[in-house]
């Protein structure tokens, strides 16, 4: 790992910390995805192809079609974003009992076209992002449509920190967007670091993020096969900085 100064308000320093290959990244988030079905089954079924499974408007609910991520309530129960070929969100309980899902493909309120991201608020409100259909869509935890918001270039992911800010991963522009629980804009950054030696901090394609105890910001690049960690200046605006989850 090595670290480098960069300059601006918030961060004092980036440090990349590199996956050997682009390949091993995508191994990595292959193996997490069959390791979170085998927790709810028990065994790995995959689709037979996207598709077959992309045509199946009734998926089982264990039959699963390139999953992205899981997002976990209070009581321990959990959503799983599902996905890349189905079109859905899928709710179990804490032991991985099936309760319920939403969604179909398509791009009208309540309908997906990639599922990627999804993240739970304080009030359990449902923020997911609908990757190909450019916008993060807002539901009940049980799946009750509330809102969407339109325009949001390829949004991978979803994290919602402490003070309720719910930050959008854009992973076609390089950026991380802040957004109110209006779902108006309030700050962005970022930029592309992935030409030839790139540069400390440059984001390349980014997929999800996270906060540690201390404030520092990691983001993984899908296609740098890098997580980069930022560090918080002292005195920087709190109100741009990152929080942890809350």
């Amino acid at each position: 790992m090595s670290a480098h100064g960069v300059s601006g308000p918030l961060f004092s320093q980036a440090s990349a910390i590199a996956v050997q290959t682009p390949a091993a990244l995508r191994e990595i988030a292959r193996i997490c995805c069959l390791c979170m079905v085998v927790l709810i089954e028990g065994v790995y079924r995959p689709a037979p192809n996207p598709g077959v499974t992309r045509a199946n408007p009734k998926p089982g609910p264990f039959d699963y079609g390139d999953p992205a991520c899981l997002a976990f309530l209070p009581d321990g129960s959990f959503l799983l974003a599902d996905g890349y070929w189905n079109s859905r969100v899928v709710k179990y309980s804490a032991k991985g009992e099936y309760l319920m899902e939403w969604g179909s493909l398509g791009s009208g309120p309540g309908q997906f076209d990639l599922v990627h991201g999804v993240a739970i608020d304080r009030d359990r409100r449902v923020y997911v992002a609908d990757r190909t259909n450019n916008r993060v869509q807002v539901f009940t935890e049980n799946g009750t449509f509330i809102e969407q918001w339109p325009d949001i270039t390829d949004p991978v992911g979803v994290y919602i920190d402490e003070t309720n800010a719910v930050w959008v991963v854009s992973a076609a522009l390089n950026r991380i967007l802040k957004y109110n629980r209006d779902g108006v804009l309030q700050y962005y950054w970022g930029a592309y670091g992935g030409t030839q030696g790139g540069f400390a901090g440059g984001l390349s394609r980014p997929h999800q993020i996270d906060v540690d105890r201390e404030g520092n910001v990691y983001i993984a690049s899908w296609d740098g096969g890098w997580v980069t960690k930022y560090v918080p200046k002292a005195g920087a605006d709190k109100s741009r900085l990152i929080g942890q989850p809350y």
